[in-house]
């Protein structure tokens, strides 16, 4: 897979948003919630993402465009 909507765990200070991250699968069950909680995003998320966006990917295409339309709105 890849890119996911953001989810963060209570004991960590960071939010993920691929499901690629090695640090994903330690969390688990009853600890994940879902968005950002306040958080940073993790910087394995972001790095991968920001790979996965370079392959003109339609989610990167996606994201790149709603972030266009926020910036013009």
């Amino acid at each position: 897979m890849a890119q996911v909507a953001a989810f963060h765990c209570l004991q960590e200070l960071v939010y993920h948003t691929n499901d690629q991250c090695p640090q994903v699968s330690s969390v688990v069950g009853a600890n994940q919630r879902d968005g950002t909680g306040g958080k940073v995003e993790c910087l394995c998320c972001h790095q991968l993402n920001k790979t996965y966006d370079k392959k003109g990917t339609i989610q990167g295409l996606l994201k790149r465009v709603k972030t266009w339309h926020k910036r013009l709105t």
